[in-house]
């Protein structure tokens, strides 16, 4: 991870890291994700 010119936290070139807790909350909201991604395009 690394701050972006503007203060942002932005992933790194080897991608981002999850906690066991961050990984199972993401994969609880991941189908909730995909079908918001899919009716705003």
């Amino acid at each position: 991870m690394y701050y972006d010119k503007e203060g942002d936290l932005k992933p790194g070139k080897k991608g981002i890291c999850l906690s066991m807790q961050q990984w199972r909350k993401f994969m609880d909201v991941v189908e909730e994700v995909d079908d918001v991604a899919k009716s705003k395009s």
